[in-house]
């Protein structure tokens, strides 16, 4: 509720990309917070962040988990744990682009669709899984003694955008107080990377 708008309820949830968007197309939600943009027609978008950065998500055993980085070619050499398309096509479109670009294949061994289960999984096996910067911050990954530690990816950074998407055509007043918002708190064009790194 707001002061402005006392009609107005806002209510959030963290779902990955691919649900966020079936659950805008089905009217169940009014605006999601995804990373890249959607190629059709129903939905209208604006870009929030610019370049956020992918690291990979090692166990606390991982021979990588005190490296302060990682040139991305060495996961030719690692077992991986990765999400399916749907969940986040941005996300797993840039990973194995990365992977073309250091032509390396990605040895996909386990599936895991949620992030809790990525973590638990790269925490008992030698397994490297994939998140935002931003996801491993909220997660304090290396902050805390037995869980999955972020090690930076390089050579190339992988990264992806971050986009606000709505309805074409919606009606729900809160969505463009919602974007006013957005705009009101927006980080400027390549530091977003930077901001996303500060402690």
């Amino acid at each position: 509720m707001t002061d402005r708008h006392p009609d107005i309820v806002v209510s959030l949830w963290e779902k990955r990309t691919g649900p966020q968007l079936a659950a805008l197309a089905a009217g169940t939600l009014d605006i999601a917070l995804v990373y890249g943009h959607p190629g059709t027609a129903d939905f209208r978008y604006r870009r929030l962040l610019h370049r956020v950065p992918l690291v990979a998500v090692v166990g606390r055993r991982h021979r990588w988990a005190d490296r302060s980085g990682v040139p991305f070619a060495e996961l030719r050499d690692q077992e991986c744990v990765l999400f399916a398309r749907e969940q986040c096509p941005a996300m797993y479109d840039t990973i194995l682009r990365s992977a073309a670009e250091t032509r390396i294949s990605l040895t996909v061994t386990h599936s895991a669709d949620d992030p809790g289960a990525t973590a638990h999984l790269v925490s008992v096996r030698p397994l490297v899984g994939f998140a935002s910067l931003p996801r491993a911050l909220s997660m304090r990954m290396g902050a805390v003694d037995d869980g999955p530690v972020a090690v930076k990816l390089i050579d190339p950074v992988p990264t992806v955008d971050v986009y606000a998407v709505w309805r074409a055509g919606q009606d729900n007043p809160a969505v463009p107080l919602f974007l006013d918002c957005l705009d009101a708190a927006a980080v400027p064009d390549g530091r977003s990377a930077e901001l996303l790194e500060s402690p």
